[in-house]
């Protein structure tokens, strides 16, 4: 059985693989964005070294209905964790904590104060008092001109699992050494459909 944890993503202190996904799409395309390099560096880390812990953190942006975020961030989740035992299929279920984010308005939050846009302090203030449907809150914001910002280049780096492996490394020397993975996912902005959806 997949453990669940706390609703929290991995600290910042730990570097992580991050997979994105299309708009309104639980299915994980190779393709898109860095992913197949992404991929690759997960195959190549369990090509030497053991995992003991695989924790996978997945997220909706918070454009669209929550009922759709909610859904599409746990079976991104279910994704992720079927594309990990793909590439090694002897993990055990035990190896892994699973968690999803419905709506990442926090991660929105970040984004758009590290944007440096003109409207990031006055857009922010307004995604805060948006209640349960922050989307509304921006949509018509600077005649949609910040909307569509948040579409191209923030709702898409959003749409993620984030993914945290603590391995063994498998030391020749005959010494075994728990790290924790460094590759870092590709922060690439990528231009996404404004349908409003995730």
């Amino acid at each position: 059985m997949l453990l669940s944890a706390s609703n929290n993503f991995v600290s910042g202190q730990n570097k992580c693989h991050y997979l994105h996904f299309r708009i309104s799409d639980s299915h994980l395309d190779e393709n898109w964005m860095d992913n197949l390099n992404q991929i690759k560096a997960i195959q190549e880390l369990f090509d030497h070294n053991t995992p003991s812990k695989i924790e996978v953190f997945s997220a909706a942006s918070p454009d669209g209905p929550y009922s759709l975020n909610k859904k599409l961030s746990v079976e991104r989740s279910h994704s992720t964790v079927n594309l990990i035992k793909r590439i090694c299929p002897s993990l055990p279920d035990s190896i892994f904590v699973v968690n999803s984010l419905s709506e990442d308005i926090e991660g929105t939050i970040k984004l758009i104060l590290e944007s440096g846009q003109p409207w990031a302090q006055e857009a922010v203030s307004l995604l805060r008092k948006g209640g349960s449907d922050p989307e509304e809150a921006l949509r018509h914001f600077k005649d949609g001109i910040v909307w569509r910002y948040l579409a191209d280049n923030i709702y898409p780096l959003l749409r993620r699992s984030e993914i945290s492996i603590i391995y063994v490394n498998n030391d020749l020397s005959g010494g075994v050494t728990p790290v924790v993975s460094t590759s870092e996912g590709s922060n690439n902005q990528a231009n996404a459909n404004s349908s409003g959806k995730v």
